[in-house]
């Protein structure tokens, strides 16, 4: 009888030590699979089955910038990004900028902007507030299917209609690309530029 009894004792030993180690498992996927980089230099980040390449600067940071024409706007070096699917199966995702509204003076309604792809894309010249405030998407959703790619292209400048109160002031913000698993439809990488 006693024997009965420590087995049932170490089989719910068994089962509380497995359930406890599934919990730890889920929590350190959930946060490998929601990552912030941060710096000036060109990155490469691999998470689930989406890799995002930022090249060069990969911060949007318009400064006391001077107001300029749109043909002059779209002649600035853009923010250039590219997305890789890495997996086997499709990848659905994103493209959203988040606004810094704790530093930021400057309102994106004197901002223009224009994001373009390699596979055909183009936002067009649009002001910024078109899109919202925020945090807000700037490429609806989109799908890669396995082993392909595409390259993205921001152009941001302040708007030459813009008057002598928008000299001095600070515009912040990052791109986000979100991924999203179908199967579990649920949110399931971040990756984003900081300011």
């Amino acid at each position: 009888m006693e024997n009965v009894k420590a087995r049932k004792k170490y089989v719910v030993l068994v089962i509380v030590t497995i359930i406890v180690s599934i919990i730890a498992l889920i929590g350190a996927s959930y946060a490998l699979l929601t990552i912030t980089i941060e710096g000036d230099k060109s990155i490469t980040l691999t998470v689930g089955i989406l890799e995002v390449d930022f090249e060069g600067s990969n911060s949007i940071n318009l400064n006391n910038s001077s107001p300029m024409t749109d043909g002059e706007g779209l002649q600035t070096t853009p923010y250039t990004f590219t997305i890789t699917n890495t997996g086997n199966i499709n990848a659905y995702y994103h493209i959203s900028l988040e606004e810094d509204t704790t530093n930021n003076t400057l309102s994106n309604s004197y901002l223009k902007m224009r994001l373009t792809s390699d596979n055909g894309y183009d936002s067009g010249i649009v002001s910024v507030s078109d899109y919202g405030t925020g945090t807000f998407d700037i490429k609806g959703e989109e799908t890669l299917t396995p082993d392909d790619d595409v390259t993205y292209q921001l152009w941001m400048w302040l708007d030459g209609t813009a008057d002598n109160s928008v000299q001095g002031k600070l515009y912040q913000s990052k791109i986000a690309v979100t991924s999203y698993d179908r199967s579990a439809n649920a949110e399931t990488t971040t990756a984003s530029t900081s300011q």
